[in-house]
């Protein structure tokens, strides 16, 4: 009988390097659909891969329970640290996993909607792959479903800051009540949110921009992105948030900036910042390991724990009656 089968690693369970490993970019993504569709008794594949988590969905026959784990360190690069850090889980328990991750029950920063958009983004990508059948199909649909009815009920304004939120609590904490100078490196959503969210701060911030078409919040100054090691100079506290595989800012070209106390809180995966820049004089470096977890509100775990009950009884019922 074919059920959905799940193997993956996420901030619970890995530290921010095994995390790095195991990101998968877009491209990743797709050449690991192209390998599963030639796993024997797999019928269809989901992945997701954020800061904090990659997750592997399969729509197997029960027996390759026994498999999974290793087919997700293929896919993840992870063949030799798969003890202790993955988990595996069959239905029911990999659906309701999958319902919570949707909703944000399982994020770092609780019930943050960036993973919401996150989880509908790799669906679109794995609808491109042409890699997942009906039954996984239609459960990350509901998944999803389910975690739009959730958040539309028990709206909080700032939960839609998440990651950004985070950070701009981290730069308010270095800043000590005094009005500093923010690089943001990154123009992306989680770059432009923080931007809004350290103007609001009244900080002086920049932010840097890879074309002038893109827009920033008003207040927030953009710089071309090559621009980034001059503007450092005035920087008293720097954030990266960029996709980008390479590191963005070099240990060797930021020793240049002048001598002040600087926090570099980085916010990427794979890691935008040089490690070595922990070791120039008056520098704070910090990332994803350095946010703490936040927000927990057991009320709305407790209802949105009612809402994926429901929306599961539905799906039992399509792969009941309706498939």
């Amino acid at each position: 009988m074919t059920e959905i089968i799940f193997a993956g690693v996420s901030h619970k369970t890995a530290d921010l390097c095994l995390r790095e490993k195991a990101y998968l970019t877009e491209r990743a993504m797709l050449s690991a659909y192209e390998r599963i569709k030639t796993e024997p008794g797999v019928s269809g594949a989901f992945i997701i891969s954020t800061c904090n988590r990659t997750e592997l969905y399969l729509s197997a026959e029960a027996d390759k329970t026994k498999g999974v784990a290793e087919l997700f360190g293929e896919i993840a690069g992870l063949e030799n640290d798969l003890c202790g850090v993955v988990s595996v889980n069959t239905e029911p328990d990999a659906l309701v996993h999958l319902f919570r991750v949707a909703v944000g029950l399982e994020s770092k920063i609780f019930f943050e909607d960036q993973i919401l958009g996150q989880v509908k983004a790799a669906f679109e990508l794995a609808l491109s792959a042409d890699s997942m059948d009906n039954i996984l199909k239609k459960a990350v649909q509901i998944a999803v479903s389910c975690a739009k009815k959730i958040k539309s009920e028990n709206s909080d304004g700032r939960r839609g800051d998440g990651i950004a939120g985070a950070a701009a609590k981290a730069v308010a904490v270095f800043a000590d009540e005094r009005h500093i100078t923010a690089l943001i490196i990154g123009g992306g959503a989680v770059g432009v949110r923080l931007a809004k969210l350290l103007v609001e701060q009244e900080q002086r911030v920049f932010i840097t921009r890879r074309s002038r078409e893109q827009s920033f919040p008003e207040g927030a100054v953009a710089v071309d992105y090559a621009e980034r090691y001059a503007v450092l100079n005035a920087a008293d506290a720097v954030v990266g948030a960029t996709k980008s595989p390479h590191i963005t800012l070099q240990a060797e070209l930021a020793a240049a900036a002048s001598l002040k106390p600087r926090l570099y809180l980085d916010l990427a995966l794979p890691r935008d910042f040089d490690p070595k820049l922990a070791t120039l004089p008056f520098a704070v470096l910090k990332n994803l390991e350095d946010i703490e977890a936040s927000g927990y509100d057991a009320s709305i775990e407790a209802k949105a724990e009612e809402a994926i009950r429901e929306y599961l009884r539905d799906y039992k019922r399509w792969r009941s009656y309706g498939k």
